[in-house]
């Protein structure tokens, strides 16, 4: 890992406005920071050190209701500890994939989900099992964003749940998925590094 976080998912812009940001520390623990500039408090559960691992890919599953967070990583519940507090957050900052604070991260995300509502151990067995292919049936109509990154052409992220919330992408290789690029995923498939990673800002 590098000396700085890896930011999965950031909808924070420091220092003065609300949001939240999920990423991966230094010392391989897993974080869902909740962050009011409003009140000056923040809301953080966070895995064990070592739970993710370098060069290792990963379904991540974070469930957060109001107070509660539940995160499983492969579809299996991690232990999870909580630091500090904080009230309702509001915000219109822009959601980020792959960057924040100025890094980008050194990996590749795909088949990023986005409920609005805590999914259950089930649902996030369900996802995981199928591969993120098929939304479970009790989740379906909470489904607010889909995204694949699996665009070849364009600089377009679509959203594919239907609610239109496409996003742009940025520094984003669009290539012909080739043996040179192939990498495999936790699931034994081969995937196209270039095409597949995550946007950097």
């Amino acid at each position: 890992f590098p000396s700085h976080d890896t930011r999965l998912i950031n909808k924070y812009l420091a220092p003065s406005t609300n949001g939240y940001l999920v990423r991966v520390l230094p010392d391989g623990s897993l974080e869902l920071q909740l962050i009011s500039f409003t009140s000056g408090s923040s809301l953080i559960f966070r895995t064990p050190l070592g739970s993710i691992a370098a060069n290792t890919t990963y379904h991540i599953a974070i469930c957060y209701n109001n107070s509660t967070c539940k995160m499983y990583i492969n579809g299996i519940e991690q232990t999870v500890t909580t630091t500090g507090s904080v009230g309702t957050i509001t915000g219109n900052t822009t959601l980020i994939i792959g960057a924040g604070a100025g890094q980008l991260t050194n990996g590749s995300i795909f088949d990023l989900n986005i409920f609005s509502k805590q999914l259950n151990s089930t649902e996030v067995t369900e996802l995981y099992n199928t591969k993120n292919n098929t939304v479970p049936s009790t989740a379906s109509a909470n489904l607010v964003a889909r995204w694949g990154f699996n665009q070849k052409t364009g600089t377009t992220l679509t959203d594919a749940s239907g609610n239109g919330l496409n996003g742009t992408l940025t520094n984003f290789a669009n290539t012909t998925p080739s043996v040179n690029n192939a990498w495999r995923d936790i699931y034994g498939t081969y995937r196209d590094w270039e095409t597949e990673r995550c946007p950097s800002g």
